[in-house]
């Protein structure tokens, strides 16, 4: 009977993934129904099943399909549904799988996660999102690149330093956004596991300015509540570093963090200040509390293109500094690109198929490509993570903390797909749990 299923399986060409789960529903889900238990000679069987199935399948060459990958999709919203589920709450911005950073484009008009397709106005580009979420957090740490005077710039009102842009002059793939502003800069972004790699492209003859807004995560640091939220940052001659407080995920009031940056660009100041209140202060190195930014120029005569490699990490600026230091220590934005590009395709093709048109292969990838976003990877480089108890807790060699976790509906398809595609990644997922559950003193 194993041999010819076996066959069939040959012959009919079913994918390996539904031939395993069907396997795995026929032996296991029978046996709970009916026996009580998985007497060891059901687990055998299946072990053997899905062995031979495996050593059955054709060995197919990766494809590139990176460049499928429909970043877009989930971002427009849609006025015929009620509230908040008007969108699907995507980010189209450029992030790594199971990544520590989503660099990423936010509207002037947000949706819960930053970004609002049918908005024509870039306020900034944030280090930190949420993919699919119903209610706002993150969008830590806003780059946004300008051409505009600084005194003209830096004021409460948004729009003086967001730019316009259109969809025509937009494009992203897994690992990689670009868009040409309004205000002439191009802005190509790319990510590393625990950081990002930007690069701004100026017009000649304008100034060449980055407005670092270290307080305007989606839920801005408040003056009501300066103990918990709060933001920080500091200059040095080519470098620029900080954290930022927030959450009030869904109006918890609890679920506060703190995330580090460190930034180092690819040539020092021109000129540089801070922004605190309203109040601008040339040649100031460090600003903090609510309203606060850092601002810089570049002499951009003879080097119009302006790099700059930035790590995260949520326990210090240091980490930070290591993380990118470990994962892109000179910042080169094309090897970055590569290594994104070549490690989506890995993790795409862990599934492939054929037939269909161009769009439905499309649908089909950029629907894997959202599930294999989070949990995203918490630990630092040196596997170090805050804890649930508010301490520095390290995970042994070779395994990774995860975070955020959606708590609605992950368990009935996503998990077990990680767990068939990624089961080295899954099972660091249920010991992340575990180790919360330990740490959160329940």
């Amino acid at each position: 009977m194993l041999e010819t299923l076996v066959q069939l399986i040959k012959r009919v060409k079913f994918p390996l993934v539904i031939v395993i789960i069907s396997l795995i529903a026929l032996f296991v889900g029978r046996t709970f129904l009916f026996a009580g238990g998985i007497p060891a000679a059901k687990i055998n069987n299946v072990k053997k099943m899905l062995t031979l199935s495996a050593q059955s399948a054709p060995v197919i060459p990766n494809k590139d399909l990176a460049d499928t990958i429909n970043t877009f999709t989930g971002t427009g919203t849609l006025a015929s549904l009620p509230g908040s589920y008007g969108s699907g709450e995507t980010f189209p911005g450029a992030t790594y799988p199971f990544g520590m950073v989503q660099w990423s484009p936010d509207s002037m008009k947000p949706t819960s996660t930053g970004y609002n397709y049918h908005d024509n106005q870039i306020k900034g580009f944030s280090l930190t999102h949420l993919s699919g979420a119903g209610c706002s957090d993150y969008g830590d740490v806003p780059f946004m690149p300008y051409t505009s005077n600084a005194t003209a710039a830096l004021t409460t009102d948004l729009t003086h330093y967001s730019s316009t842009f259109s969809h025509s002059d937009e494009t992203a793939h897994a690992g990689y956004y670009r868009v040409q502003l309004g205000n002439g800069v191009t802005t190509e972004l790319t990510a590393t596991q625990h950081s990002g790699v930007g690069r701004f492209t100026y017009p000649a003859g304008q100034t060449a300015g980055m407005l670092v807004k270290v307080s305007d995560s989606l839920h801005a640091v408040s003056r009501s509540q300066p103990t918990i939220y709060n933001a920080q940052a500091k200059l040095g001659s080519d470098t620029i570093s900080g954290w930022a407080s927030s959450g009030d995920f869904c109006g918890t009031h609890k679920n506060v963090y703190r995330v580090y940056f460190w930034a180092q660009f690819s040539q020092p100041f021109a000129s540089f200040g801070t922004w605190h209140n309203g109040t601008m202060a040339l040649k100031q190195s460090e600003v903090a509390g609510t309203d606060s930014a850092a601002f810089v120029t570049f002499n951009t005569r003879q080097h119009p293109v302006i790099s700059v490699r930035v790590g995260v990490s949520f326990v210090s600026v240091a980490n930070a500094q290591a993380n990118v230091n470990q994962e892109n220590p000179r910042g080169d934005f094309d090897a970055a690109h590569q290594q994104s590009m070549m490690t989506w395709n890995r993790w795409l093709n862990k599934i492939q198929i054929s037939g269909g048109t161009p769009d439905q292969t499309s649908t089909f990838y950029s629907a894997l490509y959202h599930a294999l976003l989070f949990p995203s990877v918490f630990s630092d480089t040196n596997g170090q993570y805050i804890g649930f108890d508010g301490h520095v807790h390290t995970v042994s060699t070779g395994h990774a903390q995860y975070a955020n976790f959606s708590g609605w509906d992950v368990y009935r398809s996503q998990i077990q797909l990680l767990a068939l595609l990624a089961p080295d990644q899954a099972s660091d997922v249920a010991q992340s749990l575990l180790n919360d559950y330990m740490q959160s003193g329940s």
